[in-house]
């Protein structure tokens, strides 16, 4: 609890202090406090989905833990959910544990027959994975939902359902480490 504290204090003088007064400047009825109200609820949501990603990928024995806040960041500015490249990598390689031999495709992104795309690293992938997603699936295609990704991504009909069900399992993960360290008030 105490440690809780010290973070949201801490979380609140960062923004306070980095925040450009000349973002207020144009209006008047803006200040500190309101700005500070509509921050933070904003970084401690992005941080308890990196926390819960990050603890599920490291319970699934996941190379892709440390890579967790990159996943969360790259699913925002793709504006894409959060738990999609984990959960389809959980599909195509269970979580980064069965892939091709050096290729950092956790995602079985551009692998057919005998074809294998390589990345850099992890984070050449999920950054790749997390723009395509957006331009090439939700994009051109005005796809809403996994389903609709599903069609064009993978050939087997139950993809989608399997992405699912590990985007699932990844909220339920968050919902229950979130329970485990509410505060107790007597």
């Amino acid at each position: 609890m105490k440690n809780l504290l010290r973070i949201t204090f801490v979380l609140i003088v960062l923004v306070i202090l980095f925040t450009p007064k000349e973002a207020y400047a144009s209006d008047e009825t803006i200040n500190s406090t309101e700005a500070i109200s509509t921050v933070l609820p904003q970084i401690t949501a992005q941080n308890a989905q990196i926390n819960a990603l990050q603890g599920y990928l490291t319970a699934q024995n996941s190379p892709l833990a440390p890579y967790a806040k990159s996943m969360v960041e790259n699913a925002n500015e793709n504006n894409i959910d959060w738990r999609l490249v984990a959960a389809i990598s959980g599909v195509e390689s269970s979580f980064g544990l069965d892939l091709p031999t050096n290729s950092y495709n956790c995602w079985g992104f551009g692998i057919y027959a005998d074809n294998v795309r390589y990345f850099a690293s992890y984070s050449d992938g999920i950054e790749t994975v997390s723009k395509s997603l957006r331009q090439d699936y939700l994009g051109q295609n005005q796809a809403t939902n996994v389903y609709l990704i599903g069609s064009k991504y993978a050939a087997d009909p139950n993809w989608a359902s399997r992405v699912e069900t590990y985007m699932d399992a990844i909220s339920s993960y968050q919902a229950n480490t979130q329970i485990n360290q509410l505060p107790l008030s007597l």
